[in-house]
């Protein structure tokens, strides 16, 4: 995924900026879409390196977020995009569904998706640079493009891209892919995780974008949506892998089983790299810098998959990594 974006961003950069610009002024790009509008999107592998490239996207320009996040992408109609039915009974898979689907009066009002809130909240232009090794991806990164192509290069494609509003922040990335049986069109949706908006209920984002569908899925109260006509979540895609049943985990692989389609197939970026079946951290084989333990190794794993975004905006700014034609 990130060799296609770099490739498209050399070689192909007014295509990639029609569709940001056109997600700029508000449109979502349906799956056909993209396979006719963006050059090599079609000849990708699976759908699940497809959905990577949507969610790079999604992370890259807060448009491209905006116009195909929860609330906005499938279904662009509803005032308040968090509300659940008040008039069924459910039966939660999970205990901790109950309150999941349990209405919050302050969420009641929320019409815009609160990841596309932290994105807008984002600014990477103006975050300083750290190599400390508890230091935030986004500070790493702001360091690894300084030093690759330069500060004031750096500086100055912020600047003259400042309508993207690249998030290089921790937060995780996900897409789906939803097939909307009504008219056989096929959708993506792109959103993220939320953890510090101020609002109760922090989410992973995966149920994020799944409590969508559920959403839609259910209907407005008296007015139920047949089953024939549900929407279908057919792949996923995570920049992380979803998380279990540790301490301080959301237990989301769990959740896309019973929530999002045990049919669907799931695929992600880099693993958490723990539980019972990971493999032991070996330092003897892992030699990078400030990777002593398995939470490092997927730090850093991470980090890496946040800098080849960083790569990705700076090449579709014009410039090369220093020393390189």
């Amino acid at each position: 995924m990130h060799n296609y974006l770099l490739n498209l961003a050399d070689k192909n950069p007014d295509a990639l900026a029609r569709i940001i610009a056109d997600a700029d002024a508000g449109r979502t790009f349906k799956r056909d879409d993209l396979m006719r509008d963006l050059p090599g999107f079609a000849d990708l592998k699976n759908e699940g390196h497809r959905l990577a490239v949507v969610a790079a996207l999604g992370r890259l320009s807060v448009g491209f977020h905006a116009s195909h996040a929860v609330g906005v992408a499938v279904d662009n109609s509803r005032p308040s995009i968090y509300h659940w039915r008040d008039d069924i009974e459910r039966t939660p898979a999970r205990k901790r569904d109950i309150l999941r689907q349990k209405n919050d009066p302050k969420l009641k009002n929320i019409s815009r998706s609160r990841g596309v809130a932290g994105h807008e909240g984002t600014d990477f232009a103006s975050t300083a640079p750290s190599g400390a090794k508890d230091a935030p991806p986004a500070a790493k990164a702001k360091l690894y493009l300084n030093n690759r192509y330069g500060q004031e290069a750096v500086s100055d494609a912020l600047k003259a891209l400042s309508n993207m509003q690249p998030d290089l922040t921790g937060r995780n990335y996900a897409a789906v892919e939803v097939v909307d049986h009504k008219t056989g069109e096929v959708h993506y949706v792109v959103d993220s995780s939320v953890s510090n908006d101020k609002l109760p209920r922090p989410v992973h984002s995966e149920p994020h974008i799944g409590g969508w569908i559920e959403r839609l899925n259910e209907g407005l109260e008296g007015t139920p949506v047949p089953e024939k006509d549900r929407y279908e979540v057919r792949t996923m895609y995570t920049e992380r892998e979803p998380c279990g049943t540790s301490q301080g985990h959301a237990d989301c692989s769990s959740y896309i089983v019973h929530y999002v389609a045990s049919e669907a197939t799931t695929h992600y970026g880099t693993g958490y790299r723990k539980g019972p079946q990971a493999e032991p951290f070996d330092a003897e084989a892992d030699l990078r810098p400030q990777v002593n333990s398995t939470r490092d190794a997927m730090n850093a794993d991470f980090q890496r998959h946040v800098n080849a975004l960083g790569d990705v905006f700076m090449r579709f700014a014009g410039y090369q990594p220093i020393g390189q034609p």
